[in-house]
């Protein structure tokens, strides 16, 4: 491990900036990857394509190159986008959990049920649609929030 990493990985996480061992396994999470930063907090390269989001166990975040975030976790590559795709569908089911229980999606859902059981299917796409429209206008903002709120896509919910 270059010992930069070591530095920066002790000072973080033990408060000591003398160097020393890396966190143990288990100390960071890997929770996304981003091409928006692009300079490793590990050893200051640049001009990466992309840098891995890792948590450490008091909740700071630092972003790593894949090969540093790697080497101070203790985890290889496959662990790592293991975590991170867990992390993704933990944020998906909690978005989506929160959306089931939003006053405009319970609205939206029970006029469809009404307009179902008044009509029997016979309405065409258009007329169901213009039928729904208000309610789905209000679901639609409240998924466009609960999407921001858990930072995953619109398409998700």
């Amino acid at each position: 491990m270059p010992a930069r990493c070591q530095t920066v990985t002790a000072a973080l996480l033990y408060g000591d900036s003398r160097g020393g061992p890396a966190p143990p396994n288990g100390t960071m999470k890997a929770l996304y990857i981003t091409e928006e930063i692009d300079t490793c907090d590990c050893c200051g390269r640049t001009d990466l394509k992309a840098t891995v989001a890792m948590q450490l166990s008091d909740g700071g975040i630092l972003h790593y190159g894949r090969t540093c975030a790697a080497r101070n976790s203790g985890k290889d590559q496959r662990q790592i986008k293991k975590e991170i795709a867990d992390n993704r569908q933990a944020r998906i089911d909690a978005a989506y959990s929160e959306l089931q229980e939003t006053p405009a999606r319970k609205a939206w859902y029970n006029k469809r049920l009404e307009l179902y059981a008044k009509y029997k299917g016979r309405l065409t796409g258009a007329e169901w649609q213009r039928m729904i429209a208000p309610e789905a206008e209000a679901v639609e903002q409240v998924i466009q929030q609960i999407a921001a709120k858990y930072g995953i896509p619109v398409c998700c919910l």
